[in-house]
């Protein structure tokens, strides 16, 4: 087990003194102004590791014990909970009389609540169902499977965006579903959506995207308890009806996205791929809570596996498109044919139409199948058909900081430049008009990578010192034929070449992109 950080040492001491009250019965819990996640206090810190005493509540006391849990688990997280510099825990005393007590809480005596307010812009993937998923998943397992987990009747997690009586996503899960999932949690792993006893998110702020393959799956057995949920019924032949209208409605949308991959519009591959994740999604919830006919089961239980190959392939293409990674894209053409091959088993099994149209397939596993090599040219012509052009990346390199006139300009950490060298030529001059020709303006490239978009930087001066001339919207002609300069972009460190492309709109439908490797 890793050593705490200090803060969260600090903060259990805190507790212990005063500073913080536990909560029981609804009273919350919080340390006002004082950073309880992802801040360090200076005069804390100016203690070593030596002399900081590793002393976390006692878990006897169950709401100090539970707030110290939810901080150090915070602390590990990567998504939204990473960017939470408030976090409230609040635990509640349950009934826990035989009689009295609902069954899903297996006679366990607290409930735990916990909101949290991420602060700061989320990036690509931290913005996703999965991120939020895997975050609130972390946080329920670490209550349900450590020292607190036979006293703990339900966690509820909230995240709030600053106001405290709204929410963009809420995931709730009881004793009863935990133990579905058994004692052992990996950390990778998130709950899917429609596992969690209640869930919750915004579809205007949260992107459907969940990793494929990650989900935490059923280990232990489905306990029964209660009244049963009332469950919409339906005979074989509205199956058979149901079945074939879901299968005509998803195979629009994957022939849609596999022609529009084959147009190479990604941006709209990536709206298609995630409609394809979501319908995926809300249909499966639907088939899980149908109540079929005794010999209709396991078709159904098959059906709802190719809806799960569908989630994940379309999750898998997002990203791929999203963070220009050919492989995971690769991963999701792979996926869609298998989601295909399934539900074709399934509708064989009722004598209905299979799905054999090859507009179902992807016409390439690559992001960007067209993609140039690093260094050569593109050639076309400017808008008035006057002028023939080409633009061509000839080299890029790194650096953690560039001097430029009288400015000298560090990356900030974490952060790195990429200077790209640019060319472009004139071509040819095919008359009707003035026979100098603006080259491409900076503002029209960008580096893609990550999910992310870079734009070049803005450098005042015209000379690079070390490095060579700044790349300008000019003007040239015939005897002026060439403008040759470098491109700045501001990066994460993290940048990886390999999965990096530049990209230069040129108007009229040309938008060459080259591969950086």
């Amino acid at each position: 087990m890793q050593c705490p950080s200090k803060r969260l040492v600090l903060l259990t001491f805190l507790l212990f003194i005063g500073l913080s009250v536990p909560c029981m019965a609804g009273n919350v819990t919080t340390v006002p102004n004082i950073p309880i996640i992802n801040q360090s206090l200076a005069a804390f810190d100016i203690l070593s590791d030596s002399e900081v005493e590793y002393a976390p509540p006692d878990s006897e006391y169950y709401t100090a014990a539970a707030e110290y849990q939810v901080f150090e688990t915070c602390a590990k997280c990567t998504g939204p909970a990473a960017l939470a510099k408030k976090v409230r825990v609040t635990t509640y005393p349950m009934i826990t009389d035989s009689d009295l007590a609902d069954p899903v809480y297996l006679g366990r005596a607290n409930g735990v609540k916990v909101d949290l307010f991420p602060e700061g812009d989320l990036d690509s993937l931290q913005g996703t169902l999965g991120s939020y998923e895997a975050d609130a998943t972390r946080i329920a397992g670490d209550l349900f499977t450590g020292d607190l987990g036979t006293r703990t009747a339900f966690v509820a997690i909230f995240f709030r965006d600053g106001n405290p009586d709204t929410h963009s996503a809420r995931f709730i899960l009881n004793a009863a579903d935990a133990a579905k999932f058994g004692d052992t949690w990996d950390d990778g792993c998130y709950i899917r959506f429609r596992d969690w006893s209640e869930a919750s998110v915004s579809a205007e702020e949260i992107t459907g995207y969940e990793e494929p393959g990650a989900a935490l799956e059923a280990t232990g057995p489905v306990l029964t308890l209660g009244e049963s949920p009332l469950l919409a019924t339906c005979d074989q032949e509205e199956l058979k009806q149901k079945m074939r209208e879901t299968t005509d409605d998803l195979a629009t949308t994957v022939s849609s996205l596999t022609l529009t991959a084959g147009d190479k519009d990604q941006n709209k591959v990536a709206t298609l791929a995630l409609d394809l994740a979501d319908a995926a999604r809300s249909y499966a919830t639907d088939y899980e809570g149908l109540e079929v006919p005794a010999g209709a089961d396991s078709a159904r239980a098959d059906f709802v596996m190719a809806l799960d190959a569908y989630q994940d392939a379309g999750s898998a293409l997002w990203y791929g498109v999203t963070c220009a990674n050919t492989t995971v894209y690769g991963e999701g053409a792979t996926l869609l044919t298998e989601a295909r091959d399934t539900m074709n088993g399934v509708l064989g099994v009722f004598d209905l139409q299979t799905l054999d149209d090859p507009t179902l397939e992807l016409p390439s596993t690559e992001v960007y199948p067209d993609a140039l090599d690093f260094g050569k040219g593109h050639i076309y012509f400017d808008a008035g058909k006057v002028h023939k052009l080409s633009v061509r990346p000839e080299s890029y390199t790194f650096t953690k900081s560039y001097e430029a006139g009288d400015e000298e300009v560090t990356a900030p950490y974490g952060k790195t430049f990429i200077m790209v060298l640019v060319d472009v030529n004139y071509l040819g001059f095919y008359g009707g008009g003035s026979s100098r020709a603006k080259v491409p303006a900076p503002q029209t490239f960008s580096l893609i990578n990550g999910g992310e978009t870079y734009a070049p930087a803005t450098v005042s001066a015209s000379y690079i010192e070390g490095v060579g001339t700044v790349y300008r919207s000019v003007t040239i002609d015939r005897e002026d034929r060439r403008a040759i300069g470098f491109l700045v972009f501001e990066v994460p460190e993290s940048l990886d070449p390999a999965n990096a492309y530049l990209q230069t709109k040129l108007g009229a439908g040309s938008s060459p992109v080259w591969a950086l490797e």
